[in-house]
């Protein structure tokens, strides 16, 4: 019997999107953690590596000032 993965979690998540330069969106995320979008960040500090996730509609993140942002983020 072959075991189950282990359930993402939020900082693996931002690990792998760090690792590869990679936005992901809130609703994208949300989904993967069975969460909902709007509250994907409830109880967690904003950090730039956070920044990686991001609006759908503007490619860039939500509540994250701009100087925050990681420089590959506009790659």
């Amino acid at each position: 019997m072959k075991p189950e993965p282990p359930a993402p979690t939020l900082d693996g998540i931002f690990e792998v999107l760090e690792r590869y330069h990679q936005r992901a969106t809130f609703g994208g995320v949300a989904k993967l953690l069975g969460r909902d979008p709007q509250s994907l960040f409830q109880g967690y500090t904003r950090t730039p590596r956070a920044s990686w996730v991001v609006n759908k509609s503007t490619g860039v993140p939500t509540g994250t000032k701009k100087e925050d942002y990681p420089p590959e983020l506009l790659e």
